[in-house]
């Protein structure tokens, strides 16, 4: 994959790495709050003997700038748009995990015709997360409250029979993430989107761990069930990187996904 710093809007540079043979589709990975576009490594060495393969860090996360402002919503879904608009072809697949599942609905939304399908791993609506009251805090009760945080973090996120060093590292990783960035970011989580879903015509395939306390099975369910054309797969002993944890099993839902039809 090649790795380049490029600026897609006036002032908002993002990572993007890029790579792969576009013979089938082009696919735009939108990784979550927290994350970076390396937690897809497994699925792009999977599709990228056959698909032109986008992987971008959003701002503030991974190798990509970090600014004190420009988190909402609708900037990040700017910056996805101008991405998408840069390197869409004939055939586009968007897959997005937690977060970046509202912003692959969104950028499916936005182009009926470019867009033929979207994979959401990890995905519930927005409800939960961005209501939650903790990121009203100041940012030196969050640092106080870190600890207890990354510890919540990990019971959510990891199924108990997870590697422990995988475990190990995911958490230190995420513990280094800017507590004033991520305020604004889930401070920033209004997606319009909690509208009419049932506009979006285009095949969507949701895969949550069955064991995830992030965004629940029941909330993916509540999901499927407002898209025209939904699939639901649960993965079991995987929680919510799911795509990290259980790679083999995800590859190959993605990849029968996006080939059939």
């Amino acid at each position: 994959m090649r790795k380049e710093l490029l600026e897609l809007r006036p002032g908002r540079k993002l990572m993007i790495r890029t790579g792969g043979q576009a013979n089938h589709a082009t696919v735009f990975m939108i990784h979550g709050a927290g994350g970076r576009g390396e937690q897809w490594q497994n699925q792009v060495s999977a599709l990228a003997p056959e698909n032109r393969i986008i992987v971008p860090d959003l701002l503030g996360h991974g190798a990509s700038p970090r600014p004190k402002h420009g988190y909402h919503f609708s900037e990040i879904a700017a910056d996805l748009e101008a991405l998408f608009r840069k390197y869409k072809t004939k055939q586009n697949i968007i897959v997005g995990h937690s977060y970046g599942t509202a912003f692959a609905l969104w950028l499916t939304a936005k182009f009926p015709e470019e867009v033929k399908r979207s994979v959401l791993i990890g995905a519930a609506t927005l409800r939960a997360a961005s209501g939650s009251s903790v990121w009203k805090l100041p940012v030196f009760i969050l640092k106080m409250l870190q600890p207890k945080m990354s510890r919540s973090f990990a019971d959510g996120a990891f199924h108990p029979s997870a590697d422990q060093e995988f475990v190990a590292r995911e958490r230190a990783i995420s513990d280094q993430n800017s507590l004033a960035m991520m305020k604004r970011l889930f401070r920033g989580m209004h997606y319009e989107g909690d509208r009419d879903l049932s506009q979006i015509r285009q095949p969507v395939l949701i895969i949550n761990g069955e064991a995830d306390r992030l965004t629940p099975v029941a909330a993916a369910q509540e999901l499927c069930g407002q898209l025209p054309d939904c699939r639901l797969e649960v993965v079991e002993k995987a929680s919510h990187l799911v795509m990290m944890e259980k790679p083999e099993e995800v590859n190959g839902l993605i990849m029968n996904f996006i080939t059939t039809g």
